[in-house]
């Protein structure tokens, strides 16, 4: 019975959009589906509750973190899968996910679709420099909401330490070689709608990259593949994409430096993450 865990903070909009893409069972067996409410004022635990086939775990702590490990010492099983409650896998990608590890292929994901249509112009632009580039089109862990992890893969690492990028941690333990992007299997992101939203959202992932330097800096020289060169080429590829890479190199420009401030000495405590996507209701 392979196990999901989904940590979720004040998801009550969204969980149900989560969990109904779902399947019960059907894939290798039965799942396994735990819930990590973590500091929840919302009515996130009631609407998870409420689904058929889902354990719910409540705690008063507000960390990703802490919720991925509670999760993890509650689940029973391998393969598992770790969701953000805020996306949506599409049908099939558990059983392509699960069907892509192997004896040498520990840790998997699946690609990203990233949902413009409902956000502005210049975030629009943003996402269509970002498809573009290589760390989008490489074997990745991060940036789909979801990834896969055998129980040799899980073996790598102990506990998820308390940082941001939980999914750029386990993406540094992997070579490249032993990761997957799993083009078979897709997770619909539901982006940012305005440009302040995606400004906070990035600060985080450019806040969480610096504590990934800092706790892993050897780790990052030698896993992560992706050069500055190989964005150069990119950019070459596509010159009608010009002014997206504009707007692109102009919003990590800002945010980088917005996460050098907001990480401080005491870390990033709060949860920098965008929640204009997340205004849908329970029945959308």
């Amino acid at each position: 019975m392979p196990s999901v865990v989904i940590p979720a903070h004040n998801e009550a909009n969204v969980i149900r959009r989560c969990l109904d893409a779902l399947p019960i069972s059907g894939c290798q067996g039965d799942l396994e589906i735990i819930v990590v409410c973590n500091g929840c004022t919302d009515e996130t635990a009631q609407v998870a509750d409420a689904i058929e086939g889902v354990r719910v775990l409540q705690t008063e702590t507000a960390s990703k973190s802490h919720a991925l490990n509670l999760g993890d010492e509650a689940a029973s099983s391998y393969p598992r899968l770790y969701l953000d409650a805020d996306v949506e896998l599409e049908s099939g990608a558990i059983p392509a996910l699960f069907a892509a590890l192997s004896e040498k292929v520990l840790a998997v994901s699946p690609a990203p679709r990233f949902q413009i249509k409902r956000s502005s112009l210049l975030v629009r632009m943003f996402y269509r420099a970002w498809m573009k580039m290589p760390f989008y089109n490489s074997s990745m862990i991060g940036g789909s909401g979801a990834y896969a992890l055998s129980e040799k893969g899980r073996s790598r690492f102990g506990g998820f330490p308390d940082i941001i990028s939980d999914d750029g941690y386990v993406r540094l333990q992997f070579s490249q070689d032993e990761r997957r992007l799993v083009t078979e299997a897709a997770s619909l992101v539901h982006c940012p709608r305005n440009l302040k939203s995606l400004l906070s959202m990035m600060t985080r992932v450019d806040a969480g990259g610096i504590e990934l330097r800092e706790l892993e800096g050897g780790l990052l020289a030698r896993n992560e593949e992706v050069r500055p060169s190989e964005r150069i080429r990119t950019i070459a590829k596509h010159p009608w994409l010009l002014p997206s890479f504009v707007v692109y190199a102009t919003v990590r420009f800002i945010t980088r430096r917005r996460a050098a401030r907001v990480i401080g000495p005491e870390g990033c405590s709060k949860w920098g993450r965008d929640d204009s996507s997340r205004i849908e209701n329970r029945a959308s």
